[in-house]
């Protein structure tokens, strides 16, 4: 990105801001205890309660195979990856605009691996590219640094002048980066693509800040949005379609402290989210009986999937047709036959993801 640029540029760049190897050990760990509790026991006086060798060989065995699968499953995972690295990077990897690109795909693999995503994507980026390991995740490492920088320091560079603000930001690329700084950020696209690009980016940031505090995330977004658009948008009009509200509810760092909370608690999180972001209390209340009523029907829905299960593995093809509408006659009543239909045509309603505050 050049250094040259106008109001709208530098607001939105500012804005750019607001974006098993270990399920082996841990298997390998429980079989030690195991076996250590084992032999333990096999110790005990004759007067007292013992296992057999039989007994204890099977459990033996059985913590074996668990240790041997836990690690096939790693194994497989890493191969699959280190496959589709190579295919999407392979041919431009030594190019450091190519490398702080596996950002995403480290991000990914800690979303589907919170505990052990960071060494699972150390491990495949050195399966992947073993000449280049090292070089490539410095440069994902640096680009993590800048996020992190950005997220901390969004509302703190908003309030600087246009001039300060572009020196900040290039201060901290280029202490990163050096000189490839001007590379990753180059201004090849046009203004409007650029702002669509920089209001992406802030999204996707949010979306995997899991140590960012809740508010933190609503004051970034809302600031994010109001920088890029306040110029040329009826901000009170834009708010109350709740874009904002869907857009929060949807980030998956939002989602995994929503999942962790009770219903009761979750639901008070999830007003406090709407007050902060301008809803009256109104539609708060309204919201949040919309809300209940979703998470009764949700549960609902988990109950009623796991007689399905049952009935879909206990039951003949000859009885089964009658039995699945029984089922769904005594769950949803008078919706059964869109149940039903729905089913029959492959759609499987609570199947797709729950989403707190939207679903």
């Amino acid at each position: 990105m050049s250094h040259k640029s106008s109001k709208s540029t530098f607001s939105l760049v500012g804005m750019g801001l607001a974006l098993g190897l270990i399920a082996g050990s841990f298997a390998y760990t429980s079989y030690v205890q195991e076996k250590s509790t084992i032999n333990n026991l096999s110790r005990k006086p004759a007067g007292e309660n013992t296992v057999s060798n039989s007994d204890i060989n099977s459990q033996e065995a059985l913590t074996a195979i668990k240790v041997a699968t836990s690690k096939m499953n790693v194994e497989a995972l890493k191969s699959e990856w280190i496959q589709k690295l190579r295919e999407k990077y392979g041919h431009m990897i030594h190019d450091i605009v190519t490398q702080v690109q596996l950002k995403s795909d480290s991000n990914e693999l800690l979303k589907l691996y919170p505990q052990q995503g960071r060494a699972l994507f150390g491990s495949i980026v050195d399966g992947a590219f073993p000449k280049l390991s090292a070089q490539v995740l410095k440069a994902v490492s640096s680009m993590l640094i800048y996020d992190r920088w950005l997220l901390d320091n969004t509302l703190i560079i908003n309030k600087m002048d246009l001039a300060k603000q572009n020196t900040e930001l290039w201060k901290k690329r280029e202490s990163l980066f050096g000189e490839d700084a001007k590379r990753i950020w180059s201004d090849k696209i046009s203004f409007e693509e650029e702002r669509r690009v920089t209001l992406e980016e802030a999204v996707g940031l949010l979306d995997s800040s899991y140590d960012t505090n809740m508010y933190e995330r609503i004051a970034i977004l809302q600031t994010a949005f109001k920088a890029q658009y306040d110029e040329t948008m009826d901000w009170d009009a834009f708010d109350s379609t709740g874009i904002l509200s869907k857009m929060l509810f949807g980030f998956d760092s939002v989602q995994q402290e929503l999942a962790a909370l009770s219903n009761e608690q979750r639901q008070i999180e999830i007003d406090s989210i709407r007050r902060s972001i301008g809803f009256n209390e109104l539609s708060i209340n309204k919201k949040s009986q919309q809300d209940q009523k979703r998470e009764r029907r949700w549960q609902k829905g988990y109950l009623y999937m796991a007689e399905r299960s049952e009935l879909m593995l206990n039951s003949s093809d000859e009885v089964l047709t009658e039995a699945l509408y029984k089922l769904q006659t005594r769950y949803f009543r008078h919706e059964a036959p869109t149940i039903a239909k729905e089913e029959r045509e492959g759609i499987m309603r609570f199947d797709i993801p729950r989403v707190y505050g939207l679903n």
